[in-house]
């Protein structure tokens, strides 16, 4: 699926040398002048409400939908700005500058006021910017071509406030700018998520807890996106960030993506072999955007169908596309939710039984000797409106010319490379055991 984001914006500082601001700043100005204006527009209409309501027309109450989205932007615009002020600009400057495809993308940056309540995460995206469309019927797209995460590291030499990081980029990846794919423009960016514990103050509207040593100061979440340049080379880092924080960086991921992989597939052992069950109803709030658009499209079909058996001739062409869309919507929705898998993994032997809500439907086995059979296949890809692209994996058995699922649905390649490492050793003790 992918993603419109209406508020995101290119940052305003092109001095690399003088620090790259992040989006936040005008991200949240915007929010506050678009909630005032969504606010205000509907001011004639609203003052005219109760005249309106004594001639019967109670359909005039629709335009204080209005007022409450502009609400709702202006509270969010408010809280953003509030929160950004306390604490401070957060120039972010890049080491090697620009960062490298090919190379590494390294930088820092610090906090005006507080200090980290522990290490944030730290997002690196290449993002594909493009429109499609034109006039009114134009939509901007924001596809996700590459993302990573690491921690970030906090050099006590330079101040509770100070964070860096690092990341490895892969050689074929675009640069920043136009030219790639033919359309739009590429932009790389930095996404910071963490909690920053500042000096106690009025309160900014997201404070998430109290801080526990000292009641003068409380948590705030930190969350700020910098658009930054790269380009093509071999350029490395040279900042200063202490190996044995890439090493437990590196262990800590392994670890989530361990802890992910056990999450949505429960492992277990039972008479020599493992087993791993994909439960039904484990992406149910998925499954319920796919039911729920069905419902729309195949209702908004019906109603068409009535319309044109009244005479709209020119409906009959909609109609059917509206609600075969919906009942396509509809049948994949109840099947994803309802789908699992029971599997079984003995010496040399796999069995995998496809269930439906519980009930098995049908069965597959095969034989399973050779870490090699073993892949990873990509499923559906999803991007929140925050930009975290996320790719659910199926691991898969190839015996011969015969493919048997053995896990679906897992969010995140690291999580699946997890549970393929873990099926790998299980399938691999026997021969440890004899060779000692």
């Amino acid at each position: 699926m992918k993603s419109i984001n209406f508020f995101k914006k290119r940052s305003s500082t092109t001095n690399i040398d003088a620090g790259i601001l992040s989006d936040q700043k005008i991200t949240d100005a915007f929010m506050l002048w678009f909630g005032v204006i969504f606010a205000l527009l509907p001011t004639p209409a609203i003052l005219a409400i109760p005249s309106e309501l004594e001639k019967g027309n109670v359909l005039i109450l629709a335009v204080l939908v209005f007022p409450l989205f502009g609400g709702f932007f202006i509270r969010k615009g408010f809280i953003g700005r509030s929160t950004y002020k306390l604490i401070g600009p957060t120039p972010m400057f890049l080491d090697p500058s620009p960062g490298c495809v090919g190379g590494q993308v390294g930088a820092k940056f610090a906090l005006a006021h507080g200090h980290w309540l522990e290490p944030p995460k730290i997002r690196l995206s290449c993002v594909h910017i493009y429109r499609t469309g034109s006039g009114k019927n134009s939509t901007t797209h924001h596809d996700v071509v590459w993302q990573e995460y690491v921690r970030g590291w906090n050099n006590p030499n330079e101040g509770a406030g100070d964070m860096r990081f690092v990341f490895d980029v892969p050689s074929e990846l675009p640069v920043s700018g136009k030219g790639y794919k033919k359309r739009g423009r590429v932009d790389w960016q930095v996404h910071c998520d963490g909690q920053v514990v500042v000096k106690r103050q009025s309160n900014p509207g997201n404070a998430v807890q109290a801080y526990a040593k000292d009641k003068q100061e409380h948590v705030v979440k930190f969350e700020r996106t910098w658009t930054i340049p790269v380009s093509t080379g071999t350029a490395l880092t040279s900042l200063d960030i202490a190996a044995e924080h890439l090493a437990s960086s590196r262990l800590m991921k392994q670890r989530e993506a361990e802890a992910t992989a056990i999450e949505n597939i429960k492992i277990g052992h039972l008479a020599g072999d493992l087993t791993l069950e994909s439960r039904w109803g484990r992406h149910f709030i998925n499954g319920l955007v796919f039911f729920v658009c069905g419902v729309v499209f195949a209702i908004a079909g019906g109603f068409l169908f009535r319309e044109a058996l009244a005479g709209e001739a020119m409906l009959w062409l909609m109609a059917p596309i509206f609600f075969f869309i919906g009942l396509a919507s509809l049948i994949y929705s109840i099947f994803y939710i309802g789908r699992g898998l029971d599997v079984a993994i003995g010496v040399s032997r796999v069995r995998m039984v496809r269930t439906f809500f519980g009930k098995a439907l049908y069965r597959r086995e095969g034989v399973l000797t050779s870490p090699s059979q073993i892949t990873l296949k990509l499923g559906v890809t999803s991007t929140t409106n925050t930009g975290v692209k996320t790719e659910y994996y199926a691991l898969v058995v190839t015996d011969g010319t015969k493919t048997i699922k053995i896990a679906e649905a897992i969010p995140g390649r690291d999580a699946a490379e997890a549970l393929r490492q873990i099926v790998i050793e299980h399938i691999q003790a026997p021969l440890e055991h004899e060779l000692r």
